[in-house]
Formats: C-alpha cells, structure tokens, sequence
C-alpha cells in the first residue's frame, strides 16, 4: 500500500472515531436532536463506504504487485530453461527410462525413490505441472488433391440463372459437284442444345462460441479456408465422375463420350496409349488426363525394346509430354496398381479437349450465411457457404477414354 493511501486512510478513522464520540454523548436526545442523530449517522455511513473504498484499493494494489512478481519470476524461470541445452543422448537418461516405465504400469509408485522425489517435467506431481505447453503459432495441413477440370474448361459465369442452353451445331452442309446446268441439291446445318441447369453445393460447419472466442486462432478463416478447399475438391470429382443427378455430368460418366478397350484383358501398353489419341479429330487442343499412380507406371513403359520411353520431359518452357502431348494430373481418375493385373472397367486415360468439349455454368458466386439462433441455447454458430453451378460434356467427340478390358 503507498504512503498517501495509508495517510488517507487514518485520516478517515480519525474523522469516523470523533462522529463516534459525538452519538454517544447525545444517546438520550429527543425532539429536534433525533435529526442531528440521523444526519450523524448519514455522515457514519458515508464514512464506512469511503473505508470500503480505500480497503478494496489497498487489496487491489497489493494483489498488482504480487501479479507482477510473479510475472517477473516466471520470466525468469522461461529464460534459465532456455538456457540449458538438452542432452543429446536423453534415451539413455535416467528421466528418459523413468518416463516409460511409468508410461507402461501408470503407477508412480513404480518409480524408484530418487525417481520419485526428483523435480522432473514428466511427472505432473515432481514439477511436470509447472511446465507450460505451448500451441505453435502455425498450423500443419495435409495436402488435398484436387482435379483441377475448371482451368481447363469452358466456364460461363450467368449471374441470377439457374438453367443455360448451349446451342451445339452438329453438323454442316453438304456441298455437291454438278454438271453444267444440272441442279444443286439443298442442304443445310443442324443445331441442337445442350441444357446446364445449376445445383447448390455447400458446406455447412457448426462451431461454438468458446472455440470462437478462445482458439488459439483465428476459426472463421479457418473454416472459410477449408470450405473453399472442399468447394474445388468436390466440383473437380463432380466434372469427372458425376452423374447428372443434382449434380454434374461426368466426363467419366456420361454415356456420350466414346472409350475404347485396352487391346489385352487387365493390362495396358505404349500401343493402348498411343492408340487413343487417334480417336480425338485433328483441330482439338487435346491433353492427355490421368492420376499420378498412373503416369508413374507409364513412364516406365518403353516404346519397344531398344526404344525411348512413352513419356518424355519437356524441354525449355515446353511441359512435359506423353506420346508427344502434354498431361494433367486428375486424381479422381481410375488409378492404376501396374501395368498388369488391373480391374476391368476401369478409365485410367484420358485424351481430350476440356475447352471445347466440357461447359462449366456458374450461377451464384459463393456466399455465406450465418446463423447464430438455431442453436443458440447451446452457443453454436452454423456457418453455411454456398454456391450454385453445374457443368456438362457439350461436344462429346472432344473426348476419348481408355478402359482396362475385361
């Protein structure tokens, strides 16, 4: 307590003792000294409050100090820590054994003596208590493999639409030699449309106020971190394994799209490979696509025994090819185990021209709602993003895939 918070204090006492004195001496009063006795004891009153004042100032400036010793003491702790260096060889410690010998039985008294009465900090009741844990300011995240279709196709960003029609010329006139005054037959192109109506995708994620207000970071980035990343993973499986129903059409999937056979049952081969590229028309801008399983077990196929490999690196800012075309990894293609022994069925190649072949319609950019009153009573916030978009294969020719025989 400071010096003029204790001179205050004594102050008042005097003040408060001489009122005292004064009520006693006017104890028998009646009539008009009835008022001074109240006024007296107004003035009592106020002087305890004013005591109460000081008393909770006094606690409080005693407890500001100790907060701050203790404050000074625990720095000094965290710096002495940090400077002893570890023993390389802890295994070998006496602590080391101790720590996995109570790890297997859970019963301290399993500890030898010396053990036991030893500060250490794998031991809650020797110290180990006293030792903070410290949550480290980054966040370690697996990959998520996402097959990027979007960069590759047609996308159409129709705000406030739900279905768009994509007019699709399937075929051209037919042009004819005549003779001299003969009549030209009529012809004509034909049209069709393909139909992109979008669907909701979204996430919804509950979290409670205390992981809110007391995570060591920041949760509604983290949330909207993982949405966005869900958000590619799940469209970029959509536009090659989707069905249609509520949901994308598959390039995999839809019925449109030819394939062909791999020429022997359960495998594949540089010939396979090569051969499907021959069913896409020249014009396209094909890539070959497949999972990354897959493209290993290729660029160990040779063409031929005393030949080069199928798949050759790129050169300068030329990227990498496969028989001569570039490719990309879409890991929510069929993958491959080898090169034999493979499951019947099942599209480990593609080959195709994604701008061309493949519309993407995004509708409603994504959005985020919040609701904080459906759970209230237990200080859960749902965080809902949305958006709504669909894609569809709208020139089904742009494409070929190759399917392991059965």
């Amino acid at each position: 307590m400071s010096v003029e918070m204790k001179a205050t204090e004594q102050g008042a006492n005097a003040e408060l003792s001489a009122v005292l004195e004064g009520l006693k001496s006017i104890e028998g009063a009646t009539g008009e000294q009835k008022s001074k006795i109240e006024a007296i004891q107004k003035d009592i009153d106020a002087y305890e409050e004013k005591n109460k004042e000081l008393t909770l100032k006094s606690v409080e400036s005693d407890n500001e100090l100790k907060a701050a010793q203790e404050r000074l003491e625990t720095l000094e702790l965290a710096i002495s820590q940090k400077s002893v260096e570890a023993p390389k060889n802890y295994k070998e410690s006496a602590e080391y054994k101790a720590f996995n010998s109570l790890v297997k039985s859970w019963d301290v008294a399993a500890l030898s003596e010396s053990e036991q009465k030893t500060l250490r900090t794998d031991v809650g009741a020797n110290g180990g208590y006293l030792v903070p844990e410290v949550l480290s300011t980054e966040i370690a995240r697996q990959i998520e493999e996402i097959s990027d279709v979007r960069r590759l196709a047609r996308v159409q960003s129709v705000s406030g639409v739900k279905t768009l029609n994509v007019p699709v010329r399937t075929g051209i006139p037919t042009a004819s030699f005549e003779g001299e005054l003969e009549e030209g037959s009529d012809s004509q192109s034909a049209y069709g449309s393909e139909a992109l109506t979008a669907h909701a995708l979204q996430v919804t994620t509950p979290v409670t106020r205390d992981q809110l207000n007391f995570a060591g970071f920041d949760m509604a980035s983290e949330i909207q971190r993982d949405a966005v990343l869900a958000f590619a993973q799940a469209e970029g499986r959509n536009f090659l394994t989707g069905t249609g129903v509520k949901a994308p059409e598959g390039v995999l999937v839809s019925s449109s799209v030819p394939s062909s056979d791999t020429a022997a049952a359960g495998e594949i081969s540089f010939n396979d490979v090569v051969l499907l590229s021959a069913k896409v028309k020249a014009g396209y801008n094909p890539v070959y696509f497949l999972s990354r399983e897959t493209l290993a077990y290729l660029k160990t196929e040779r063409e031929g025994t005393d030949n080069g490999y199928l798949w050759k690196a790129g050169m300068g800012d030329a990227p990498n090819t496969i028989n001569e075309f570039p490719y990309v990894i879409m890991q929510d293609m069929d993958k491959l185990t080898g090169l034999t022994g493979q499951t019947a069925g099942d599209i480990v190649v593609g080959f195709g021209d994604f701008f061309s072949g493949y519309n993407i319609l995004d509708s409603v950019d994504l959005e985020l709602v919040q609701d904080p009153y459906r759970l209230k009573k237990q200080r859960v916030i749902e965080y809902t993003w949305f958006r709504y978009l669909t894609g569809k294969v709208v020139l089904p020719e742009a494409f070929a895939l190759l399917k392991i025989k059965a």
